[in-house]
């Protein structure tokens, strides 16, 4: 009977591994692809300058209007990766308890090997600084945008 309970939760370690690869391939396709498409849309607004600065849309530049579209496009796409970033922590800490256990200390160990506080946290920081310079820097260039071609 015990057999089968270890082989359970050997079982569940090697799905919480397979889950913990998913929400970081999604993570990562999230920010290879969602941060490009959102400064390509902002480059397309500044590109686009001398056809669209005099239309204006809602009393806004419609130069204006693309760059922010490249900001506003970024904040769900930020959201995912977020969602998935903590679901992929909460994998690491379910794999590093089994590793925890007993019979299996020792011979499961690869969680808790590459996972360490400091550099969760950094990665934590890096991608969020990326995340929100961007956003910001799109409302920022929209808002200056818009500002040069009211006067």
């Amino acid at each position: 009977m015990e057999e089968k309970e270890t082989d359970l939760v050997l079982k569940d370690w090697e799905m919480t591994k397979d889950r913990i690869k998913h929400f970081d391939d999604v993570t990562i396709r999230l920010r290879l692809q969602g941060i490009p498409i959102g400064t390509a849309i902002q480059a397309i607004g500044l590109a686009s300058f001398q056809y669209t600065q005099n239309i204006r849309v809602w009393g806004v530049t419609a130069t204006s209007l693309i760059i922010a579209l490249g900001s506003i496009y970024l904040i769900p796409i930020f959201l995912l990766d977020i969602l998935h970033y903590k679901l992929m922590l909460i994998s690491v800490e379910h794999a590093k308890q089994i590793e925890s256990m007993s019979k299996y200390k020792g011979k499961l160990q690869i969680t808790t090997k590459l996972t360490t506080p400091k550099l969760t946290l950094l990665h934590w920081i890096c991608a969020m600084t990326v995340y929100l310079g961007v956003i910001f820097f799109g409302f920022v260039l929209a808002y200056f945008v818009n500002s040069v071609t009211a006067n």
